[in-house]
């Protein structure tokens, strides 16, 4: 690597060290507007506020234009790396809420330098120009975080299908029905893991020739309270034996931290797999990964709509409602697939497909489990 790199005696680490120190401790800030680096309209917040900056700072090494950028955001806000409270300039749209009660946020219960390095720098983007369309295959790889999982309990056993979703390049986000039977035996590998693929029938020559990779599962996560018959806390993550890099196929997407999904205020998501679709008249395990979109359903709505078809009896807050449109679903072998929304130009995780009564019928809404509901756990997990 011809950049230079500066060590632990070098300026760019005493200003991380300083950064990070009051990352966990400092929660109100000046919130003054500002200049941001990127030339656009900010805010003088705390570095926990800011989590593109706090990105930076939580590493280990600087290299000198990370350097200049945190001396910049300081700057900006007339702060400096001496400063006890330093305050950064963030751009408007990074800034996390400040907290309207005493009740601490993610970021702060769990302390923001120890979150940040298990997240990826950079999550949930598309190339400029590439409209997001449903209801279509994903040829133009927009949702690079794709994940296709074969599932393969014993060599003698049917292999099965489920969909995940990369959320750092270590862990894969999923439904627990998907995994949770499964066992890790020396010698054999239960689980499968492709990314960067598209289409099924050219996976061979996609791992050869290109951009597709496998992995396959060193430790699989269930939620602790998971509950196969009433299939509620249906949400797992498996730990890849190897890290993936991102590529222009493969890229990690963003996890909720900073913002609720409300289906009131944006009742459309959007979800993909490779799971049964109507191929000329009939269903069929779909080779392609194909994007369908779908309309949220308020909870009181769908308890109401799926009375007697809920498996726990009542609709949780943990669990989040969709209905496809037209005969456009979600469907077997879509289960773990992610329900996506998109937001300040970022694709968010939302949801994980957990189970429906059926597919493609307008009038039977599916159950996700609920991601703001478990995003202490996912946390936690990945720093484990």
């Amino acid at each position: 690597d011809s950049r230079t790199m500066y060590r632990s005696a070098g300026t760019s680490v005493s200003i991380a060290s300083i950064l990070l120190f009051w990352c966990g401790f400092v929660c109100v800030a000046a919130n003054r507007e500002c200049i941001a680096s990127n030339g656009k309209k900010g805010h003088c917040v705390a570095i926990a506020a800011c989590p593109e900056i706090a990105a930076v700072a939580d590493q280990d090494t600087l290299v000198p234009e990370q350097e200049r950028l945190l001396n910049s955001v300081m700057k900006a806000c007339g702060s400096n790396a001496a400063d006890p409270k330093a305050t950064v300039c963030c751009p408007v749209m990074s800034v996390t809420p400040s907290p309207t009660s005493e009740i601490p946020t993610m970021t702060e219960k769990i302390g923001a330098g120890t979150i940040r390095i298990h997240l990826p720098m950079w999550c949930g983007q598309r190339s400029p120009g590439i409209k997001i369309i449903s209801n279509t295959t994903d040829e133009d790889y927009i949702y690079m975080w794709a994940v296709f999982l074969k599932i393969q309990e014993a060599p003698s056993r049917n292999a099965s299908r489920c969909t995940g979703t990369l959320i750092n390049k270590w862990y894969v986000l999923t439904a627990a029905h998907c995994v949770h039977k499964l066992r890790l035996q020396r010698g054999y590998s239960s689980i499968k893991m492709y990314l960067g693929l598209y289409d099924l029938e050219q996976l061979k020559t996609c791992l050869e020739d290109g951009p597709c990779v496998e992995r396959s599962a060193v430790k699989i996560i269930t939620h602790p309270q998971y509950n196969s018959h009433t299939v509620l806390n249906d949400i797992a993550l498996i730990r890849m034996n190897q890290a993936v890099e991102e590529t222009d196929f493969i890229q990690p997407i963003c996890l909720p931290l900073n913002h609720t999904y409300d289906e009131r205020l944006q009742p459309q998501v959007i979800s993909y797999g490779w799971g049964i679709t109507k191929i000329d008249g009939s269903l069929e395990l779909s080779n392609v990964k194909r994007v369908v979109g779908l309309d949220a359903v308020a909870p009181n709505v769908c308890a109401r709509e799926l009375r007697g078809v809920i498996r726990s009896g009542t609709l949780e807050a943990t669990q989040l409602c969709t209905k496809g449109v037209g005969d456009e679903d979600v469907c077997s072998g879509d289960s773990g697939a992610p329900m996506m929304e998109w937001n300040n130009e970022l694709c968010y995780v939302v949801g994980v497909v957990s189970y429906g009564p059926k597919c493609g019928t307008a009038a039977a809404p599916g159950i996700s489990t609920r991601i703001s509901e478990y995003i202490d756990w996912i946390l936690n997990n990945l720093a484990k």
